[in-house]
């Protein structure tokens, strides 16, 4: 079940594992790794977040986009299924990315709307 790509070579000592992670991840990712099992599956994943005490972060624009293929007439994705497996993950709720990208996204506009180049 273990993916070896994700396998350390060499074990961890006990001073490397008390780092706990919160790993943010793209909507494309969520879907590699909670629908089409790249690079491992869901449970694979949860089991490796569990394991080591991470987190997976969720927002409302990496949730949001997940439904976005409703819209298209053709779609084959089972959205439920797909948000059901995320949440057996150990997550955490972040609500001010979205207000941290907007925030971002404007002060880009007036520099360029400024004559800045970046």
């Amino acid at each position: 079940m273990h993916n070896p790509r994700l396998q350390r070579t060499e074990p961890l000592s006990r001073k490397e594992t008390h780092f706990h992670m919160r790993i943010y991840l793209d909507t494309k990712d969520l879907i590699n790794i909670f629908e089409r099992v790249i690079p491992c599956g869901s449970d694979e994943f949860g089991h490796l977040l569990r394991e080591n005490g991470h987190e997976l972060i969720l927002s409302y624009l990496n949730v949001m986009e997940i439904p976005a293929p409703l819209v298209q007439k053709n779609s084959a994705t089972n959205v439920m299924r797909l948000l059901n497996r995320i949440e057996r993950s150990p997550i955490r709720y972040i609500s001010k990315i979205f207000q941290l990208e907007l925030k971002g996204g404007y002060r880009a506009f007036k520099g360029k709307e400024l004559g800045i180049k970046s």
